[in-house]
């Protein structure tokens, strides 16, 4: 169903890095393009950094790697 959608980034320190998505999405799959830059504008430097999605109640957190 629709709801209220959240994307957050962070570093391996749980310092929150970037927001890429904040909003409400309609019901089923989509996408959000993000060019890996933090909260100051600037692009992230290589490394480790953990993920959140939340919808609704749910979430799910993945790791990645940014590599230059």
């Amino acid at each position: 169903s629709a709801g209220p959608v959240e994307l957050r980034v962070y570093d391996v320190a749980g310092r929150l890095v970037a927001e890429p998505f904040t909003g409400t999405r309609p019901a089923g799959p989509g996408s959000v393009s993000w060019g890996i830059s933090g909260r100051s504008g600037q692009l992230l430097p290589s490394g480790v950094y953990v993920g959140e999605l939340r919808f609704g109640r749910q979430s799910a957190v993945r790791r990645f790697v940014v590599t230059r």
